[in-house]
């Protein structure tokens, strides 16, 4: 008999979509589950009492829902990460490493002044904000952090509806060029629009960043919004196979299960370097351009037109760190990708990146993220 399991998704479409999709992966591995996606539970009690579940994952667990697992005794795998002490296992984005690769993203375009634009009473949120002004105050940068409010409430509503005159006089009150890191992808496209809107250039005057890259928010937008890759599909597969783990009688983990977040999706909005010396901007971009192509940092240099005395002095001069460091970090951005997007075996990925060996990835990856390259690959789902 196939094993019963609920899958509570809430009202995210598109995280749950993400979610799902892992969760069908797995599906398709051989689990014999009869699995059935309930969104309302107040509204479905009636049916879940005589249908009896035998495992659940949710999205959110509402006291209802609680009341049930418990009354059941079935175990439950919560990918919740705004009410925790709920006393189940949880797996959840690593939000204060989603926030620092948004800090890391601004910083090495030499942006100096940043922002994060958000609701109030969002735990999650919280995290990935504190995350984003601890990476930038370690590089000398101070945060401005604006609130509109908790999300769903009427001062949310007026933010993505009525509320541009408030935004758009927030937005002008902003030092130039500014990088924001907004809530979400939708957030970011709404701060996009009321920025062009009220003359101010995006991304040259308000660089945006968005988390979750859901392709149809940022592709239609104008510009099209960069985006924090976060791999919903991975949290569905762990989900799904700590659920099964679960209910064969295994205990749960002691603590919650962080997945780190994919990368990032490049696109206009936060396509921006802010270094007014023009040798040092020609030198950031080159940089960015040369993780995939294996160029030492000497010649990156000489391609840009200076001398590397003179690019690690003026880059000095500007807080921005030194070349090799800038580069070292775009070689693990580009491992990152080739690591989730590809199944290359370590050794070809670093030829790729420019590393001298499979052990030299593994040693810059242990130092950047504290996990081995393949760690963070089956992690990645």
């Amino acid at each position: 008999m196939p094993v019963r399991v609920l899958l509570h998704m809430g009202t995210d479409a598109g995280f749950a979509a993400g979610i799902l999709r892992g969760i069908t992966r797995h599906l398709a591995g051989g689990a014999d589950w009869d699995a059935r996606r309930v969104d309302n539970i107040e509204r479905n009690l009636p049916l879940l009492r005589r249908w009896r579940p035998q495992g659940i994952i949710s999205l959110s667990p509402a006291p209802a829902l609680l009341a049930l697992q418990r009354r059941l005794r079935c175990p439950l795998v919560s990918l919740d990460g705004t009410h925790p002490g709920t006393g189940v296992p949880r797996i959840l984005v690593d939000e204060t490493a989603v926030g620092a690769m948004a800090a890391r993203h601004f910083l090495a375009r030499g942006l100096r002044h940043l922002a994060t634009s958000g609701f109030t009473g969002i735990a999650w949120l919280d995290r990935r904000f504190a995350g984003f002004a601890t990476c930038a105050t370690q590089a000398g940068v101070v945060v401005i952090d604006r609130r509109w409010g908790a999300r769903g409430d009427r001062t949310n509503r007026s933010f993505e509806f009525q509320g541009e005159a408030a935004v758009a006089r927030w937005l002008r009150t902003l030092p130039r060029p500014c990088g924001i890191l907004a809530a979400s992808d939708q957030h970011a496209v709404v701060l996009a629009r009321v920025a062009r809107s009220h003359g101010l250039a995006v991304p040259e005057d308000i660089a945006v960043l968005g988390a979750n890259d859901d392709e149809l928010v940022c592709g239609l937008a104008i510009p099209p919004i960069a985006s924090i890759r976060i791999p919903t599909e991975a949290i569905g597969v762990h989900a799904a196979v700590l659920l099964g783990q679960f209910m064969a009688g295994q205990p749960p983990p002691p603590g919650d299960i962080l997945i780190a977040p994919a990368g990032i999706s490049d696109r206009r909005s936060a396509d921006v370097h802010a270094v007014e010396d023009p040798a040092i901007a020609r030198l950031m971009r080159a940089i960015q351009d040369s993780g995939s192509s294996g160029a030492r940092v000497e010649a990156v240099i000489t391609a840009a037109g200076c001398s590397r005395r003179t690019a690690e002095r003026r880059m000095r001069q500007l807080g921005l760190g030194t070349p090799g460091g800038h580069l070292r970090r775009s070689r693990l951005d580009e491992a990152c990708r080739l690591l989730s997007d590809t199944t290359l075996p370590l050794a070809d990925i670093a030829v790729r990146c420019g590393m001298a060996s499979g052990a030299s990835l593994i040693k810059a990856f242990r130092t950047a993220h504290g996990c081995t390259p393949g760690a963070w690959r089956r992690q990645q789902g």
